[in-house]
């Protein structure tokens, strides 16, 4: 393949992405460790405005946690930044939370990973590939990681959306999913959110969920105090009459 034929098929596998819906463009966020879940949104065009996080990965808002700060400061001032265990080397505080982690789940080791992401899909590849004849079951609603959260952080979003006869799908942990079905209307959902009302969430779409089960995914957090919820219900209500969205509850899995 000549290099004009790479650059015109990539090109148009960019405009496939665009024209399905599923083109990501990244939200540009300032964090504000002190403001949590309150962030500042830098725009394209250079201004900034304040929005509320409705999609932290800092699921219990450890940002927050002095304790922890000052334990990371301590270990970043003598040791700094490092790398992967296997190319950078374990440092005493890698063995030493290793340890901590297998101690506390009663196990012989422990080997701390950055997501859950990274450990399952390596490791099953690399049994798969040891093992002869190996058949490896996985449940294809699965995402590619999936984490157990407290579900009283989300009880109280999960009342008001279910009340408001949104499409809540069912989901056995913190995040609370709301039913689209397709990966444009998802993304012009998100955008309306965030430009209209200043509330950012991603929509989640193929392959991290199955085709026609697009959806935002909104993980509360105990730093989203009652206002933001009813706040936030009140936008999803206008954006699902404005786009014409599917109402109700439905039955897919999460």
């Amino acid at each position: 393949m000549r290099r004009v034929e790479y650059q015109t098929f990539f090109k148009e596998g960019v405009q496939a992405l665009k024209a399905a819906g599923r083109y990501r463009v990244f939200v540009a966020l300032e964090r504000q460790t002190e403001k949590h879940p309150c962030a500042l949104w830098h725009r394209p065009d250079g201004s900034v405005r304040e929005v509320i996080s409705w999609c932290s990965n800092d699921y219990l808002d450890m940002r927050q946690q002095q304790a922890l700060l000052a334990a990371a400061k301590l270990t970043l001032g003598p040791e700094g930044t490092g790398g992967t265990h296997n190319i950078a080397g374990c440092s005493d505080f890698h063995v030493e939370t290793d340890t901590e982690i297998a101690d506390l789940h009663g196990r012989e080791a422990a080997l701390l990973m950055p997501s859950g992401y990274v450990p399952n899909e390596p490791a099953l590849g690399a049994v798969g590939g040891m093992l002869p004849n190996a058949i490896l079951l996985s449940n294809k609603k699965q995402s590619g990681q999936k984490s157990s959260g407290q579900q009283r952080q989300a009880a109280l979003p999960q009342e008001k959306v279910a009340a408001a006869n949104l499409p809540r799908l069912p989901s056995l942990s913190y995040i609370v999913p709301l039913h689209v079905g397709d990966a444009t209307a998802s993304k012009q959902a998100s955008e309306m959110l965030l430009q209209d009302f200043g509330i950012c969430v991603q929509p989640i779409d193929h392959p991290t969920v199955l085709r026609d089960t697009e959806r935002l995914r909104f993980t509360p957090g105990p730093m989203h105090e009652n206002r933001m919820i009813e706040e936030l219900v009140m936008a999803l209500q206008y954006v699902w009459t404005t786009l014409v969205l599917p109402c109700g509850r439905h039955l897919n899995t999460a």
